[in-house]
């Protein structure tokens, strides 16, 4: 019984010291965008900044319209990045810029909580 312990401590403390590599959040949120933007638009405008993240269960790019439940687009949405620099880039040049006539959008990154 006190192997097991012995072993189970030198198991958590060899899984603290190990080496690791911290998630990047390289996700931004965007609003303003107008009722009728499509994700491929959206994908485009922001494809400027850097490649936009691949799904692996899906294999479409990680491009999030939020809809209300009609169906309608409520006018934001989350586009993730590959890199991080991506997001800075498109916060410096596409914030503020307008995506369709009279629809600026406003970009901000997408803090973690956890």
């Amino acid at each position: 019984m006190i192997h097991k312990k012995n072993k189970w401590k030198k198991q958590r403390e060899k899984k603290k010291n190990q080496w690791y590599t911290p998630k990047i959040n390289s996700n931004i949120y965007v609003s303003g965008l107008p009722p009728d933007i499509t994700q491929e638009r959206l994908q485009e405008f922001f494809g400027r900044a850097g490649v936009i993240r691949i799904d692996k269960f899906s294999g479409e790019p990680k491009v999030k319209l939020y809809r209300n439940s009609d169906g309608t687009s409520k006018g934001d949405g989350l586009i993730s990045y590959v890199k991080e620099e991506s997001l800075l880039i498109a916060i410096s040049l596409l914030n503020k810029q307008e995506i369709s006539p009279g629809y600026r959008v406003s970009i901000e990154p997408v803090i973690d909580i956890f």
